[in-house]
């Protein structure tokens, strides 16, 4: 339609005002009536838009150059054309008609105006800032892989940042923001057409700088970035998954900018996809070549019974199938974490970067801890990662990378069975063992229960609750090895989740925890206390008329160890489940640093009181059934007015409640540890009230018995010992006697019960 420029047309009812495809002539400003925009991209957001008075037509289609729709008037209308063939022209045809607009109260209008202008800029710079650090990200990408490869890293100029086009740095009169706050007026007119002129100019010299990084990603000029990425892919020695993944990367990016930029704002950047192409095909077949070469080398090192621990982080990224943004995400992290000066400092900043670094590496290692529950496929870096910790082997040096590759994860071991991470969670995976308690106290059972309640859970939920294999992992991941990581490290305040070289006092050659080291170590306490695992619990036999028998059953507990360098443990639970005829559980890290004799001596400390309460139920602080918790809680309370302590005994137990913050398990503890470290030896360390409650409850081993049987402070507490045990011993004879006149043969469990009370 030929339309005046610069002065009131009137449009009759249903004339197309301007034509979809047409070249940019003007853009229209309505005095009155409607009219009705139709897309002419079937694929667009927004379809149709009726305009009424006060509002500009074809405004958003400058950028462009075209029209992007059909504009039509839905009623008679009257519009001001306003000339312009391209954006540079709208602001000066602007303002050689502000008489004009100020004459039709237009001021809102033009508000609106710049309202759009600025929208479309910030829109095409959010797109041209993301595309910048894509190109960033690329060639930082770039630049790890060569250096880890020990490839040297072409020059590239990355263009400047996309920062210098924020609208916060541009050189404008006023801030659009700042003016769109005010009310529209004609006294702010030329101050609109004015900013909009200077957006418009910026506009230009920003989809310039979208030019130039696109022709620094993909060109015909060979140091651009696809160029400097496939080069990389010929050279047999890269990391040619991760370059293959890099340059997948990099198309997808330049694809996305070509469509997005199109979508947004209808212009076509005309990228030469032929060269992309071209850059993208040499790269997959140069690596494809030499695949084979790569396979063959890494089975002849495998062959040879060792493996070269590179590339652990990217491995353990590939072998779960994250996404680019999860690498660049986690990437990004741990380098944060890697350019700390001072990685324990207690500083906020630098707790926030730790902080979200673990995050990250829990949830990779619950994502690579099923990725190997499912599939079964076991790589060296996988047991690297899920037994002890290694994530990514930079943090190492290479002595100590050597150290790790030479040690053997073999979870089992006898009389305590010790597990490795990896095969613990596969038993809880496997349905073998039932989920650890968690921080709370509660039986997984119990969790799931409370959790039916809370959430409304219908019955079949609760049984796919109680039964999914997966959601007891994450269960004893969140608990068992969350809570225990953090404890295990002895500093949580600057506690970090992966195996660094900062974590090592001597090597991990000599802190390596094996099972044979557990199990002497435990050997020398219970060469000490016997019955520290033995328990009660109800037997019978019906086949061979055995019923409701009392028997002792020695039962060590499970080892679990953790995936970190520590230098202490802890006595997580007593017993699994609710029967208390079944397995401990003590938490260890693969690693130690210090005296692991010494802290399993605390942690059968610890067993012995849970243990004791366990068995007791409610009854565990009753001072009328007498047993080791309600007798020590007795002692340790009411001291002050026992006649059997002096004054000197009264102040020195005073003292170790206020070091233990007065909790009497862990009062007990110390007497515990002296118990065994040096009243054993015949150094006497308690006082007579203690020594009797330990002599009762923890005997020592029979031979240690008979040396100090002469000793009238050992004599002495003895004294309970001796009788209850002649008492059992007594009872017990009078029940096999009766069992054996009836021609009921003893079971093993009977003969065990048996030999425990008569010769232990």
């Amino acid at each position: 339609m030929n339309l005046i420029p610069n002065s009131k047309n009137n449009i009759f009812e249903n004339t197309i005002i301007y034509e979809s495809g047409d070249n940019i002539s003007s853009v229209a400003l309505i005095i009155s009536g409607t009219v009705k925009y139709t897309s002419g991209n079937p694929c667009a957001d927004i379809s149709e838009i009726t305009y009424s008075a006060g509002s500009f037509i074809g405004d958003s289609d400058i950028f462009c150059g075209f029209y992007s729709g059909n504009f039509v008037a839905m009623t008679n209308c009257i519009i001001i054309p306003f000339e312009c063939s391209d954006a540079s022209m709208l602001a000066s045809s602007l303002s050689d008609n502000i008489a004009l607009i100020e004459s039709t109260s237009s001021a809102e209008a033009v508000a609106n105006l710049l309202s759009s202008v600025f929208n479309s800029y910030n829109k095409l710079f959010k797109i041209t800032d993301s595309f910048y650090n894509s190109i960033y990200s690329a060639y930082t990408r770039y630049e790890k892989i060569c250096q880890k490869d020990n490839i040297r890293v072409e020059s590239f100029k990355l263009p400047h940042s996309s920062d210098n086009y924020n609208i916060k740095f541009l050189d404008l009169d006023r801030s659009p923001d700042e003016l769109l706050s005010e009310a529209a007026s004609n006294a702010l007119i030329s101050d609109y057409i004015r900013v909009i002129g200077q957006l418009l100019m910026y506009y230009e010299d920003l989809f310039f700088y979208l030019k130039i990084l696109v022709s620094s990603v993909v060109s015909k000029n060979d140091v651009c970035l696809f160029s400097i990425v496939s080069n990389l892919a010929t050279n047999i020695d890269c990391d040619s998954t991760n370059v293959l993944r890099l340059i997948e990367t990099m198309k997808d990016f330049t694809y996305s900018i070509e469509d997005e930029v199109k979508l947004q704002t209808g212009i076509q950047l005309n990228i030469d996809m032929t060269k992309l192409n071209f850059y993208y095909n040499l790269a997959t077949q140069s690596i494809q070549s030499y695949m084979p070469i790569k396979m063959a080398e890494q089975a002849a090192v495998a062959s040879m019974g060792s493996f070269v621990v590179k590339h652990t982080f990217e491995s353990l990224m590939e072998y779960c199938s994250y996404t680019y943004e999860q690498v660049d995400s986690f990437t990004a992290k741990l380098e944060k974490y890697k350019q700390l000066n001072d990685k324990s400092s207690t500083d906020e900043s630098c707790r926030a970067i730790r902080r979200e670094l673990s995050k990250d590496f829990y949830k990779l290692y619950e994502d690579v801890f099923f990725t190997y529950a499912k599939t079964e496929k076991s790589e060296p870096y996988v047991d690297l990662f899920l037994n002890l910790g290694l994530l990514d082997e930079t943090l190492l040096d290479e002595d100590q990378i050597h150290e790790l590759t030479s040690l053997s994860c073999i979870s089992g071991g006898t009389p305590a069975a010790i597990y490795y991470l990896k095969d613990w969670l596969m038993e809880i995976y496997e349905g073998k063992r039932i989920p650890s308690k968690n921080e709370f106290d509660e039986e997984y059972t119990d969790y799931i229960r409370k959790k039916k309640k809370e959430m409304n859970l219908t019955p079949e939920a609760e049984r796919d609750l109680l039964n999914n294999p997966e959601f007891k992992v994450k269960y004893e991941l969140n608990n068992l090895f969350k809570c225990n990581h953090r404890l295990l490290n002895g500093a949580p305040s600057t506690f970090w989740p992966m195996l660094t070289s900062e974590d090592v006092i001597t090597s991990f050659e000599k802190s390596f925890v094996t099972g044979d080291i557990v199990n002497d170590a435990l050997a020398e306490i219970v060469s000490v206390d016997y019955s520290v695992f033995y328990r009660e619990s109800m037997y019978e036999d019906i086949e061979k008329g055995i019923s409701k028998e009392v028997i002792v059953k020695e039962i060590y507990p499970e080892i679990i160890l953790l995936p970190c360098v520590g230098s202490t443990g802890t006595m997580w639970q007593e017993i699994s489940g609710k029967r208390i005829n079944t397995a401990g559980r003590f938490v260890l890290p693969t690693f130690f640093n210090g005296d692991l004799s010494n802290v399993l001596l605390r942690l059968l400390g610890r067993f012995r009181w849970e243990l004791c309460k366990s068995a007791q139920g409610l009854a565990w602080n009753d001072i009328s059934i007498p047993s080791l918790t309600s007798l020590f809680t007795d002692y340790a309370q009411f001291y002050r007015k026992n006649s059997e302590l002096s004054p000197e005994r009264k102040e020195a137990l005073k003292n170790q409640l206020s070091r233990c913050r007065n909790n009497i398990r862990e009062v007990f503890v110390l007497d515990y540890c002296m118990w065994i470290k040096f009243e054993a030896k015949g150094a006497m360390r308690l006082d007579k009230v203690a020594r009797r409650i330990l002599a009762t409850y923890c005997p020592m081993e029979k031979s240690l018995r008979e040396k100090y049987a002469s000793h009238p402070a050992f004599a002495e507490a003895m004294i309970k010992y001796n009788l209850d045990k002649n008492k059992k011993i007594k009872e017990l004879s009078g029940r096999y006697g009766s069992l054996s006149r009836k021609g009921i043969e003893l079971t093993d469990e009977l003969l065990i019960t048996e030999e425990f009370y008569t010769n232990m």
